[in-house]
């Protein structure tokens, strides 16, 4: 399985709302890259016509548009019953994110504050997440043969990088309470899902770093995603040291 065999959004019909013309450019490819059809407009007042309108999968608003940012949208969709696209999932996105706008965003129904710039990975976890569709293989054998070089250099690194989990488990509670020790091995943690091909971790992290610097609920969520994709990468890197057939081993 290659990336773009798991990467697709499966055509799923996303409306973009960002008047940067780079970011929506940005925004644009990233998503139909991934298979989604999408959707863009530059204003609020665009952005709420379309979303009463019709029917998305999914909203990406920026929380500056003109005339009507993320958060003036989600509550005014949210009320109307008419809107098309009244309970459907929503994303943020802002280049200035603060405890009180993310706060505020998750009590209007927006399911997360995404800060700018992110990367094609953190954008596509945090739509996977928002539509709860099936993410990327927890391990790919693949990348982690070409970081490492061989199959034994390979499976030397993933019996340490477990280790490295376990240990990160044990000591989980206290990071927590010290961001900026947690900050710094998380940077640590991400080169070693980069060498054993533990690409969902990998995004878990990264989401969990931007998160130090958002709201308090913007970062529970990044903490609840972080520890459940942990426990998923243990259980295949422990399925893999068994001989086990791998959650996404269709065989």
């Amino acid at each position: 399985m290659n990336a773009s065999d798991h990467a697709s959004l499966d055509g799923k019909r996303i409306l973009v709302a960002e008047d940067d013309p780079v970011s929506a450019s940005f925004l644009h490819d990233a998503l139909s890259g991934l298979g989604a059809r999408v959707y863009s407009v530059d204003d609020g007042e665009r952005a709420w016509l379309a979303a009463c309108r019709e029917r998305y999968d999914l909203l990406l608003l920026d929380c500056r548009l003109p005339g009507m940012g993320a958060l003036q949208l989600v509550r005014a969709l949210r009320k109307n019953p008419e809107s098309a696209s009244r309970q459907v999932p929503v994303l943020a996105t802002s280049a200035e994110v603060d405890n009180a706008l993310a706060d505020a965003l998750h009590a209007a129904g927006c399911g997360r504050l995404l800060p700018k710039p992110l990367s094609v990975e953190q954008l596509e976890a945090a739509v996977r997440s928002c539509l709860h569709m099936p993410a990327s293989p927890v391990i790919d054998d693949d990348a982690g043969l070409e970081a490492s070089g061989s199959i034994e250099n390979r499976d030397a690194l993933r019996n340490l990088f477990r280790g490295e989990l376990l240990a990160l488990t044990a000591e989980w509670p206290q990071l927590c309470a010290r961001p900026g020790t947690l900050r710094e091995r998380l940077h640590r943690l991400r080169a070693s899902c980069g060498l054993c091909g533990a690409h969902a971790l990998d995004h878990a992290c990264a989401e969990l770093a931007a998160s130090l610097d958002g709201g308090s609920n913007i970062h529970a969520q990044a903490t609840m995603h972080f520890e459940t994709v942990m426990c998923e990468t243990l259980w295949a890197l422990r399925a893999h040291d068994d001989g086990s057939v791998m959650p996404n081993d269709q065989s």
